[in-house]
Formats: C-alpha cells, structure tokens, sequence
C-alpha cells in the first residue's frame, strides 16, 4: 500500500534546485573559490549545508496493519531492504527503498519480544528479550527465507552472571560479534562460535573520575570506525577498527545541540553525517564524523517532520534517514541533500 507522501512545505534550509542548475552552479562556485584562492591572500573555506525533507512515513505493516510503536531499525545493504521493529505487534517488518512494506516476521518463526537485529551474510540475527521460555534472553538465527535455523542463549560467565540479555548486535572484523548487553555498561566481544573474547569498556571523566559509561547503541561505518553512545553522559566515544579509542564528543543537556536522552546513532560517512535521537527532546541530532553539532531536526509533535520519542535512526547507502517515531506509531523517511556554502574568512 503506498505510504503517505509530503509537499514542499515540509522542506528544511534551501530550495532543492533543478539538477542542471545545481551542476552550474557548484561549478561557479568552485571556480570562484579556485580564483580566489590562487590569485588573493583570501583564505577559502569550503563547508557543506543541508537540504532535509520528509519523503515518506510509513505507517503499515505487510498486512496493512498499523505499526505499533516501533522502537529498532536495522539495514540490510545487500537487499537495500529496512527492517522496523514493530514492537507493539512483535514482529518485523520489511520496507524496499521506496517505503513498501514486502514482509512481517514474528512469532510464528519463534521469535518473541523482538529487541533488534542485525543482517549478516545472508542470515539475520534477532536479539529476542526474556520470556517464559527463555529468562535470559537469546539471539534467533534465520536463513534468507527467514526459516529458524539456531538459538543462541548466552550466559555471561565472564561477570558471573546467569542471565545475558543481548540488545544490540554488529559485527566484527574477524566474524565474530560486538554484543551489547542489558544492564552492562562494557560492549562484549564474542568469536564467530559465541564464546567471549574480551571487552570494550569506555570511560567517562565525571568531577575529575573516570566513571563507567553505560552504552545503549552502537554503529558502524563503512571504514570500520566504531561509535558507541552513552544515554547517561550524552557522550559518543569513538574507536577505530582495532578497537583504539579515538576522541569522543557530545554534552548532556536539555538545550539545544545538547543530548537530554540520546538513544540511537546511525553513521552515514560518506555524506560525513552522525545521526542522534533524543528520545526525550524529540529531536534528531546532527553531528559530522569529527563529532561537530551542526543542526537538529524535529521538536515535538505529530506533523511531518516533528517527533513523538523518537528511539532509533538508520541511514542507507544513498544516506536517506530513518526514524523511529516511536509514540506516533510510525517510522519517518528522510531525503537529505547538500550543497555547497562557500565563505571567506579575511586573515587578522
């Protein structure tokens, strides 16, 4: 069923011009600043600015049931496929590019308080909260045709612990996993066969003491740059493919550019965006990968464009943005688009 489509009125920052307009242009401008640059002592500082419209929420399942509550998104570049965690019906659902819902999985292939997920070599992994069954939880493995295949029930032995709730999952380098955990502050580290590695454990500086950083979202991007964030400080913490800390950024906070409840991250580098959902300003965040704020969309309400807790964020390969509009019942499709914004800063 198609889903609900928006004007120009929804449109953030610049008119989008007509492609060839954009071409001219982008390239007078950068010959304009190539002049500049080469023949004055006028230091030219390119920067990018952009263009934010909503292009689609959705709002039904594959069975043209609404959506109740979404709270996960997850993205699977191979199929360029989005899969909703559509909590309130505990099922996922599938959406193609264009914001059509192709498939619902749930229950009937075992799989029970869905919390989030992962695509992976052509499987997808479920992390499944407690149940009756399972107290401590488990990671249900699907084939493509998402037919059960095998039930992960991890106990985390390591902290002598009986239980271990997995919330998030991404991949290592060497097949193994990242697991995020309930009530853990660390991300565990497990090998292609679920046995535990080690850990990584950020640490905040708080009144002059470095204190445990609890982490309710992790993402990825296509160098292998990790982005772990913390809800309790505000705080995202930055580690390289080989697990070097890097730098972090972020401030806590209920104003503006400040993260009141930041609840999920999604990394588009290409485009050198960080996506952050505030869950209790309704906003979603803005940052380039060096951890600068740019700029917020949304506030709360129920307009397009406007939030009701949002919990989650996703981007594609072509760094369209996804919401999960959690408490409006629905999931938010953005375009985002740059251009360029050239200026000249005179030497003192």
């Amino acid at each position: 069923m198609p889903q609900q489509k928006t004007t120009d009125d929804d449109l953030w920052g610049t008119t989008v011009l007509p492609i060839y307009h954009k071409n001219i242009f982008f390239f007078l401008t950068v010959l304009l600043a190539a002049t500049l640059a080469i023949f004055s002592s006028v230091p030219v500082i390119a920067a990018t600015k952009d263009s934010v419209r909503v292009r689609a929420i959705l709002t039904q399942d594959s069975n043209q049931q609404p959506l109740a509550y979404p709270t996960s998104l997850f993205y699977d570049s191979v199929a360029d496929e989005i899969y909703v965690v559509d909590a309130g019906n505990n099922q996922l659902v599938l959406f193609d590019h264009d914001g059509y819902p192709t498939d619902s999985v749930g229950q009937g292939r075992g799989l029970n308080n869905i919390i989030s997920g992962l695509r992976h070599k052509n499987k997808l992994y479920v992390c499944c909260g407690s149940s009756n069954e399972f107290l401590s939880g488990s990671i249900n493995i699907l084939d493509n045709a998402f037919f059960p295949e095998q039930r992960i029930v991890l106990a985390n032995e390591h902290q002598g612990q009986t239980t271990f709730i997995a919330k998030r999952l991404m991949a290592t380098q060497s097949n193994g996993f990242y697991v995020l955990q309930s009530d853990n502050s660390a991300i565990n580290i497990l090998t292609a066969d679920w046995t535990f590695s080690h850990q990584i454990a950020p640490r905040y500086e708080h009144l002059g003491v470095l204190e445990p950083a609890a982490i309710v979202d992790m993402a990825q991007d296509q160098h292998g740059t990790m982005y772990f964030l913390s809800e309790q400080w505000g705080h995202v913490f930055v580690y390289d493919k080989n697990e070097k800390f890097l730098f972090s950024f972020g401030d806590k906070g209920g104003d503006k550019g400040k993260l009141a409840r930041a609840r999920g991250i999604a990394v588009d580098s290409q485009n050198d965006r960080i996506y952050i959902s505030d869950y209790l300003r309704h906003t979603i965040l803005v940052y380039d990968t060096k951890g600068r704020w740019l700029y917020e969309i949304g506030g709360k309400g129920t307009r397009p464009g406007n939030f009701f807790y949002p919990s989650a964020v996703c981007v594609d390969h072509d760094g369209t943005l996804y919401v999960a509009d959690t408490f409006n019942n629905r999931v938010q499709i953005f375009s985002i688009t740059q251009h360029l914004d050239t200026k000249m800063l005179l030497n003192n």
